[in-house]
């Protein structure tokens, strides 16, 4: 279903300034040799222009797929369907652990199922293995939980990096997955296993890092992105009519920034950004609610609801636009079912949660973008199937006692 889907809505052509077309050249640089430079950058022999508009793994996913012999655009989304497919499976684990064996297929169904989990398999898109690498990073913070070991922190340091160098939001989940936060085991060995899990988070993350503090003029991290995303966020255009609470390339493409690098470049469009959000203050508080509006889906009308979607997701066609939104709303009730139940059962499901109010935080800060879901799908289709359990199993039971 996903090969089916990717193959049938995929681009024919990438547009220059897509994040794909950054992806993909980037890729291509990489198996000759040209580390993490901007693609178009290498002519002649130059030796290519530092970039880090994204986090590096996913270019590097490409190039690993180029390197195997999947070089045409088709072959890659096959291949990017492998991965992201696993999900499925990751997905089924953690429901088992939250709800027996019926929570396990149910919560599998729901992974393979629900448009959030296939939708990005379209596009060349580092959401692609954002979803499967979160749901992963979940299971294995619950593997953890059941038997904490220097091993398994040194796993959950490994994908919790992976996580960051895919998507730079998710750097915070070093911080919330910290295995300092187990509620077993005294807090020495609870020490010991995070020192654990920070260094593997060190030892990956940490060239990144490094290399860009070396190569940009201006302080830069994870990545070089950022400045243009709050700038686009906080402009004209989306702080009043049909934008409000998105984001406008226009108010990127509108500024003149000052020669250097992309650090310098990144560093400017951030303070302008950040300049007219504190100019127009009093609009803030409208722009966050219509942020959290489009976030949730109840704001604006579905057709511009689902116009948006399709066109943020990364040229989504429109009919995907419309599933997406419609299967996201109904999803609502069978997640607030599994909230209840979960809850009532004591059982513990604050990594899910964390996912999702992530996304919601992110989405309030910077701009409603169903990109940035990717990073909570797993944890909404595990809800979902326990919720669908629970409402089963409820039903059931009610017809048992009529029939009794």
């Amino acid at each position: 279903m996903r090969l089916l889907f990717a193959l049938a809505t995929s681009q024919p052509t990438l547009a220059r300034a897509s994040d794909e077309f950054y992806y993909r050249g980037q890729a291509e640089l990489l198996i000759h040799g040209h580390w993490w430079v901007a693609p178009g950058s290498v002519v002649n022999g130059y030796p290519g222009v530092p970039a880090a508009s994204h986090p590096p793994l996913f270019s590097g996913v490409l190039a690993l797929a180029d390197l195997v012999g999947l070089h045409g655009m088709d072959a890659q989304r096959a291949f990017l369907c492998v991965i992201s497919v696993t999900a499925v499976v990751f997905c089924g684990r953690i429901g088992a652990r939250l709800a027996g064996s019926n929570g396990e297929v149910a919560a599998a169904w729901a992974a393979a199922l629900l448009p959030g989990m296939w939708i990005y398999d379209g596009t060349v898109l580092s959401e692609t293995v954002t979803v499967p690498l979160v749901a992963a990073t979940v299971l294995v913070l619950y593997r953890l939980r059941e038997r904490p070991t220097a091993q398994r922190a040194a796993v959950l340091g490994l994908t919790v990096a992976l996580c960051a160098l895919t998507r730079p939001e998710l750097i915070v989940l070093v911080v919330i997955f910290a295995p300092l936060w187990l509620v077993r085991g005294p807090w020495k060995t609870r020490m010991g296993l995070t020192a654990v899990f920070i260094a593997m988070v060190v030892v990956l993350v940490g060239p990144w890092v490094g290399r860009n503090l070396h190569d940009f003029t201006d302080t830069e991290f994870i990545s070089a992105n950022f400045g243009s995303v709050v700038v686009g966020a906080n402009c004209a255009t989306t702080y009043s009519g049909p934008l409000l609470g998105t984001w406008d390339p226009r108010c990127v493409n509108d500024h003149v920034p000052p020669a250097g690098d992309a650090s310098v470049l990144d560093h400017y469009f951030l303070s302008t950004g950040e300049q007219y959000a504190r100019q127009h203050a009093s609009r803030v508080p409208v722009v966050v609610v219509a942020r959290i509006g489009r976030t949730i889906g109840v704001w604006p009308a579905p057709a511009a609801a689902a116009a948006w979607d399709a066109r943020a997701g990364g040229t989504w066609p429109r009919w995907a636009g419309w599933l997406y939104w419609a299967t996201w709303l109904l999803s609502i009730p069978f997640v607030v079912t599994a909230v209840v139940a979960l809850r009532r059962s004591r059982i513990v499901a604050w990594p899910l949660y964390a996912l999702i109010g992530l996304f919601v935080v992110v989405s309030a800060v910077m701009y409603d973008d169903p990109r940035f879901a990717s990073s909570c799908q797993a944890a909404l289709a595990v809800l979902v199937g326990i919720g669908c359990t629970r409402i089963a199993s409820t039903v059931t039971d009610r017809r048992l006692r009529v029939g009794a």
